[in-house]
Formats: structure tokens, C-alpha cells, sequence
């Protein structure tokens, strides 16, 4: 029999400012990625989010991330090994002492943003918090993004492991029915567009639009594609694009992605962002979905690919 790990990263609130929605999503998830308190989260927004994991029998990892309070742990830092090794460390020891305090036990770390974009590629930084966490506890799980370097030095180390492919799901809720819905996928190659094309349509044109569905978009790192699914009550389809095509020493670049965030209202009749499945040789910088558009970004990733969606009345 099959069981299906829903995890999510909590406890981005700190101090007067309240990120997220922890006190609903904590109903649906089973794992739970716990900021500790330098990209986000503070010490009582630390307790707070293990005491309702405890209440609701979620178990918890560490998510260690830079200490970049301004750019949500999302920028790149030049640190040594022994700095990565004793930044996660302290993370680790931070959660677990109110895991302690509630009678759990820490189950796994999940290296966010910037931390986890290197784990991709860097296998200097991915040994650094292997070693980490072994010399806390190596029974704890190592939560990697499907294809980092962080996965094969953990398994090669001893730790149980577990990928995550990094699907992105967005559901819909039109208040109106609608005569078609599109999907867009543009390529930017150094920030500049080079290609924009319609990858997928659900048109409605002879019957009655659905009001609620469902896009996802899930990248194989391994292959280099990109699965695109539309779905809603009366049908599904689905199309695959490649990525990196004739891209040399591609399975090296740092990877990462960017997506939309909580809600956001349907404008019809004009493009609105999803998602971007970001690329670099040199490691890659996250950025904020919104940002994404035009036929020139101000980024310094080597590629990208966007997907956007239009509903169309």
C-alpha cells in the first residue's frame, strides 16, 4: 500500500509580521519544513508551529537556510565549509530543542533557498551539511530536490533520503465560466525572451466551462523536462517540453524555481505568471515571479522558462 508525504515549509512569520497560512496548512500536510530564525522564523513562531504538529501528529525537519533576513535566504553567500557545517548545525540544534520540549523527534532537514539551490551542484556545501547533521544525529531524513549532488553524498554517507521532484500546483476558481483557458511557455535565455508559445489550450467553445481546475507543472530534473498538466471535472490533458536541448555538461547547472504565491485573482483576457524553472552553470538567483516579464529581464540566470496562464471569456 502506497502513502503520499504532503510537506511544506512553515514558520516563515517573525516578530509583527505574519507570513503564510500555518494554522490551515498544518491540517492537510504529514511533514513539516520549520524555518529556525535567520531567512525567517523566530523562537516563538518556532514553538508555535511544533505544538501544532504535535497536536496534529505532523512530524517536523529543520529547513536551514543563509542568514539573509532581507532576501528571505534567497541570495547567494560565499561561506567556507566550516561555516555551512556550523550554520546548519546550529539550525538543527535550535528546532530540536522544542521538538525535545514536546516530546517529538526531529525527523528530518530540508536545506532552503539559496543553501538548497548550491545542494543542486556544489558537493563542497552539500558535504558540509551531511557532516552537520551526522555529527547530531544520522538517523535524521535528508529532504533533497530530485537530481542535487546533496542526494548521492547523503545516500553515500548512510542517511535515508527522500527527492522532491518540485511539482507546482495551482488550482482555479473562476467565479464565471469561460471559452478557453491557455497556457504559455516563454524560454529566456540571459534575460532575453527567445521564445514565446501557446503549449497548451482547453477551449470550450461547443460546451459549458468547468469554474474550477487544476494546472500542474512538474520539472524532471533527471530527463530534462517539463510536464504540463491541465485539468478540470470534465477533462485532463497533458503535454511534455524539453529542457537545456544541446546545452553542454547541462546535468552540472544549479537548478531552481519560482512560482506564484497564495492567491491571486483571475484578470481575463491577459496573462497572468505560474511559474519559472530556473537554470545556471554558475549556481542561479530566485526571483520573484512578478518580475518575470517582457522580452528582457534583469536577471543574471542563464535560462529560464515561464509558464503563464490566460482565461479567456
Amino acid at each position: 500500500m502506497y502513502s503520499i508525504d504532503l510537506n511544506n515549509d512553515m514558520g516563515e512569520s517573525f516578530g509583527a509580521y505574519k507570513l503564510g497560512g500555518d494554522e490551515e496548512i498544518i491540517k492537510y500536510v504529514t511533514t513539516a519544513n520549520v524555518a529556525c530564525g535567520w531567512h525567517v522564523g523566530d523562537p516563538m513562531v518556532m514553538d508555535k508551529v511544533v505544538r501544532m504538529a504535535k497536536e496534529r501528529g505532523v512530524m517536523v525537519g529543520a529547513h536551514p537556510g543563509y542568514p539573509d533576513l532581507l532576501g528571505f535566504g534567497r541570495r547567494k553567500m560565499v561561506l567556507s565549509h566550516d561555516e555551512v557545517k556550523n550554520y546548519v548545525r546550529y539550525h538543527i540544534g535550535a528546532l530540536a530543542a522544542f521538538t525535545k520540549s514536546y516530546g517529538m523527534k526531529l525527523q528530518h532537514v530540508a536545506p532552503h533557498g539559496a543553501m538548497g539551490n548550491a545542494c543542486q551542484y556544489d558537493e563542497d556545501i552539500s558535504t558540509a551539511i551531511c557532516e552537520a547533521i551526522c555529527e547530531y544525529d544520522n538517523d535524521l531524513i535528508v529532504y533533497y530536490c530530485a537530481g542535487a549532488v546533496l542526494g548521492d553524498i547523503a545516500e553515500s554517507k548512510g542517511f535515508r533520503t527522500i527527492g522532491i521532484d518540485g511539482t507546482m500546483m495551482f488550482r482555479y476558481n473562476s467565479k464565471d465560466t469561460f471559452q478557453a483557458l491557455y497556457v504559455y511557455l516563454s524560454e529566456y535565455h540571459s534575460g532575453k525572451r527567445v521564445s514565446h508559445k501557446r503549449v497548451l489550450e482547453l477551449s470550450y467553445e461547443d460546451v459549458k466551462s468547468a469554474k474550477n481546475g487544476l494546472i500542474v507543472i512538474t520539472p524532471d530534473f533527471d530527463n530534462f523536462t517539463a510536464k504540463l498538466i491541465a485539468a478540470d471535472e470534465y477533462s485532463k490533458y497533458m503535454t511534455e517540453t524539453p529542457i537545456l536541448e544541446d546545452v553542454a555538461n547541462r546535468e552540472y547547472y544549479g537548478r531552481s524555481a519560482t512560482s506564484i504565491e497564495n492567491k491571486s485573482t483571475i484578470e481575463y483576457g491577459t496573462e497572468q505568471g505560474l511559474a519559472a524553472l530556473i537554470y545556471g552553470e554558475q549556481g542561479v538567483n530566485s526571483l520573484p515571479i512578478q518580475d518575470i516579464t517582457g522580452e528582457y529581464i534583469d536577471t543574471d540566470n542563464e535560462y529560464m522558462y515561464y509558464y503563464s496562464a490566460e482565461f479567456v471569456k
